[in-house]
């Protein structure tokens, strides 16, 4: 008995130094934990995006910072704002007052051709320490100074309310500060807001500058504060607009303008006179700037407060600026076309937005911390959440805007002072489902836009978009995981919406564009003859379902031969255009198309396996021409030690008789990217397309390869998005050599939405640990000292593709959703006995809670029909005990099918806006 004792006790020491780490890891990836807080140089690069959907917005920096001002219809990244700032003044009574700019103090380091830019107040006192804490769309600032005698916080944000592009679409910011008096005695307070009039219009020598801005104080009875304008545009002009910053509260002091002088002047009488007794001369005038000059306001709030008495002080910052020009395009067509935003249908001016928001702000602030309270309080650890909410800021900046009539565009991303890589690419929106799932009906528009207008009756469908629309189209060749993946992305939003008649409109282009792949550009007009020379032979020119042309895609190049990164999005379209046929009623083409799907489905398991993940055969069709400028080398490396860097093919001559090996290709290589359908089939309910064990095995090579948590001794000489210690997963390895000379031109870099992509995918196979580690990793670069958390870029800030995050949401929740079915389902991954999370759908959202053997649905806004509803099989549920609606029973019965309980309601119910529905099992 000793012996066995000593032997256990031996095991378990043993296990616990094997496994013991393992088991850490695991708990610490899954544990919820708290949101990440800032402090110190920690809030060196943050700058939160606040304002509406296609309004533009200011970026709030993690000191408190207005940092920079996005409301002129383009991004100004790195432009922080003359004057421009919040101040407070505090007295406790009986002692000397202190004065702050309301900002935590500079962070190093302060460099500058004449120091630090005057212009910014470097030189004035400003807290000693902040804390900031992004629960998006909502920012908190913790202020801290010793010599404060107040309690000083900050809650900024935008109304964000799924479902609602109009209440989330005001071009604002809401700024409520939370003063609160943590002394014995009676306190004073003044808070003050100042900015110079940052409008600049067209001067005399047709220049950008100051001059006649006008700056007027309002008092509007509700509220009250600056309207800021400029009287020398018209209202035609680009620059034409207005901005105002007001206040609900009634004790207030105004400037209309600083004093006018030269130097400093202006800063020296104001500082001197807020500082002295909080209080500042009112100015209340209404002249027009001199020429070349702007004036500063000020809007100042004065408050008592008893001990330990608070107050919330809200200002609200609103703009209106309605004129936009495409400065984007260099087509003649579109080239300086204007057009205007969305929101001037709503808003004569920004007192207007100011006047509704005050009016409408409780609603707007419930509902938007509704959601808000669903998302943080759900079962997700803190790094996921952080994931999902973040990328979804980059729908509040200048990545997207919406035209008068309503219609979505988008950006691939932001360079520091335009949009990049105009306009709804395919390939890029590919991969985002925060759009699709928050605010579908814009989603929708995105499909509208592509199949409605850009897709030819031949099915070529064009993958940027000439905007404002028109007969003119972009004249480049079609892009296979675009169109592919464009298709999927109109069954995801029919299934969402629920609306049959909205797929009947598109599906004529929608089959066409399917067809595309095996029919390729046929006979055309001579106005289209352009088609023919971009694309010369079809995809998949013997309709066996297998792509094997010349195949453009997100890495900005072309495949040649099989891959199953764009086969997997031609097989998912299959697959969902053989249920789409046959819910418009083409039985024999849905038929047809089911055929194809199965059969390229073997084929490319037969062709690409390699045992461990799928491959690229390269192979130019007969027919296809290769430009001189993407041939591989006539020769691989000569130096014998040079291994692996050869061509696919082997160090053959690359462009033997009647053959080229083209350049840019993976071959033999593990593709991060090599599922991307697949990613598309899980997240739209479409199941496997592709052997379901291949699939897995495949998923879980892609992070063993490619997944680094070091990338110090990984060389790469292309873009760098990750590097030193940090982790990242590479969108290509070479495990077994063959690695071309010249791979595909991306294939070392690190992209945040292929991640996401991949994340998502291997918790949908079953790597709950691999997916998580993978999201942990993005979100540990992204720290505030080296990279803004709010601020995901690739080609371009707040990158669409990084939008992807909300499907890794998805795949731990096991969320789906069948409009057509009034079907909604839950499978949770983590944290299975007590799990919460956020659901939506196109008509509704709110709250899914399991605990035990009790279930709940609450839905917070809008509404949702429902027929059925599944649960994981893994629960293990024979029977239901009972279920209710609100105190209503109802009847239900019980089914296995396809890994789900399915509980189905003896007649569909319609759930409206705070309606719950409950269910007790029996275990």
């Amino acid at each position: 008995m000793k012996e066995f004792t000593l032997i256990f006790f031996i095991f378990l020491t043993l296990s616990s130094m094997v496994f013991g780490s393992t088991f850490s890891e695991k708990e610490k990836l899954e544990d919820s934990g708290k949101i990440k807080e800032f402090t110190g140089k920690d809030l060196k690069t943050i700058a939160f995006p606040i304002g509406g959907l296609g309004t533009g917005n200011i970026n709030l920096g993690g000191r408190g910072d207005i940092r920079e001002l996005e409301i002129f219809n383009r991004p100004n990244k790195g432009k922080h704002p003359n004057l421009t700032f919040f101040s407070l003044w505090a007295r406790e009574q009986g002692k000397e007052p202190v004065a702050r700019i309301l900002e935590r103090k500079l962070i190093p380091p302060y460099v500058g051709w004449m120091g630090f830019p005057r212009n910014q107040l470097a030189g004035v006192s400003r807290f000693d320490e902040a804390t900031f804490k992004g629960e998006y769309p909502f920012a908190y600032i913790t202020f801290e100074d010793k010599e404060i005698p107040a309690c000083v916080s900050l809650e900024a944000y935008n109304p964000f309310i799924p479902l609602s592009p109009e209440k989330s679409g005001i071009p604002a910011a809401i700024f409520n500060w939370r003063i609160k008096n943590n002394k014995d005695s009676k306190i004073s307070v003044s808070l003050a807001y100042s900015m110079l009039n940052p409008i600049k219009t067209l001067d005399k020598n047709n220049k950008l500058a100051y001059g006649k801005n006008l700056n007027q104080y309002i008092n509007d009875g509700k509220f009250r504060g600056i309207k800021m304008t400029s009287t020398r545009a018209d209202e035609s002009a680009l620059e034409y607009g207005s901005l105002a910053f007001v206040t609900t509260e009634r004790d207030v002091d105004v400037q209309t303008r600083w004093y006018r002088g030269g130097w400093w002047d202006n800063a020296h009488i104001f500082w001197d006179d807020f500082s002295d007794d909080g209080r500042i001369k009112g100015v209340n005038d209404s002249l027009e700037s001199d020429e070349g000059r702007s004036d500063v306001a000020t809007l100042l709030v004065h408050l008592e407060l008893n001990p330990g008495e608070e107050k919330i002080v809200p200002f609200y910052l609103t703009w209106y600026f309605p004129n936009r020009e495409n400065y984007w395009n260099r087509e003649e067509e579109v080239k300086g076309k204007k057009f205007r935003n969305y929101y001037s249908t709503k808003f004569h001016d920004a007192w207007d937005v100011g006047r509704y928001l005050i009016e409408n702000i409780k609603e707007l602030y419930q509902d938007s911390k509704t959601f808000h309270d669903v998302i943080f309080h759900s079962s997700y650890p803190s790094y996921i959440i952080d994931a999902i909410s973040s990328q979804a800021s980059s729908l509040k900046t200048n990545l997207v805007m919406r035209t008068e009539d309503g219609t979505l565009f988008g950006f691939e991303g932001l360079t520091d002072n335009s949009g990049c890589c105009p306009m709804n690419c395919t390939h890029v929106w590919n991969y985002e489902q925060t759009l699709a799932y928050l605010f579908p009906s814009l989603e929708r528009s995105f499909r509208q836009t592509d199949f409605l207008h850009n897709t030819f009756d031949n099915g070529y469908q064009v993958f940027r978009t000439l905007m404002p629309l028109g007969e003119y189209w972009w004249t480049f060749k079609p892009c296979a995981d675009g169109q592919m993946g464009n298709i999927v992305r109109v069954y995801r939003e029919w299934k969402l919406s629920g609306d049959t008649e909205w797929l009947k409109r598109l599906w004529p282009k929608v089959k066409a564009a399917l067809e595309f792949a095996w029919k390729g550009v046929g006979d055309v007009d001579k106005a289209l003859e352009w088609q023919k020379e971009k694309l010369l032979l079809p995809w998949d020119p013997d309709k066996d379902g297998i792509m094997e042309g010349e195949q453009h895609n997100t890495y900005d190049i072309e495949y040649y031969g099989p891959n199953t990164m764009t086969g997997s999005l031609y097989l998912a379209a299959l697959k969902a255009c053989s249920e789409m046929a046959k819910a418009v009623g083409e039985r024999e083409r849905s038929k047809e198309y089911m055929r194809i799907y199965q059969k390229g489905s073997k084929e490319y398991d037969s062709l690409l396996w390699n045992g461990e993940y799928y491959i690229q055969k390269v192979n130019v069709m007969e027919g296809l021409i290769v430009p001189e400028h993407l041939r591989s080398p006539e020769k691989g490396c000569e130096n014998p030690l040079c291994k692996g860097k050869e061509s696919p093919g082997g160090k053959k001559k690359a462009l033997e008789d009647g053959e080229a090996i083209p350049k840019y290709q993976y071959g033999d290589g593990c593709l991060s990217d090599q599922l991307l359908g697949q990613y598309l089939a899980h997240v739209t309910g479409l199941g496997y397309i592709l052997n379901k064990d291949h699939v897995n095995k495949a998923m879980k090579s892609i992070f063993r390869h490619n997944f680094k948590k070091d990338l110090s001794r990984f060389s790469n000489v292309q873009r760098v998005y990750a590097l030193n210690d940090e982790a990242g997963l590479l969108l290509c390895s070479w495990p077994k050599g063959n690695r071309p000379a010249l791979p595909f031109v991306y294939s070392d870099e690190v992209w945040t939405g292929i991640e996401y992509q991949v994340a998502a995918s291997l918790i949908y196979s079953g790597y709950i640990d691999e997916g998580l580690s993978i999201v942990k990793a993005v979100r540990e670069r992204h720290s505030g000292f080296n990279r803004n958390p709010w601020d995901e870029f690739e080609c371009g800030h707040h990158y669409a593709r990084a939008m992807a995050s909300w499907a890794v949401m998805l795949a731990l929740s096991g969320y789906q959703y069948d409009g057509v079915e009034h079907f909604i389902a839950f499978a949770p991954r983590i944290n299975k006995i007590n799990f919460s999370t956020f659901w939506s759908s196109g008509s509704g959202w709110g709250s899914f809670e399991i605990k035990g053997n009790e279930l709940k649905i609450k839905i917070e806004y809008g509404n949702l029909k429902i027929a059925k509803l599944g649960i994981s099989e893994e629960y293990k549920f024979r029977s239901v005990k009972s279920i209710r609606i609100n105190s209503e029973k109802k009847k239900a019965r019980l089914k296995l099918y396809k890994n789900l309980i399915i509980v189905g309601l003896d007649k569909p119910s319609e759930l409206k806006r705070g309606d719950e529905i409950k269910i007790i099992f029996d275990k």
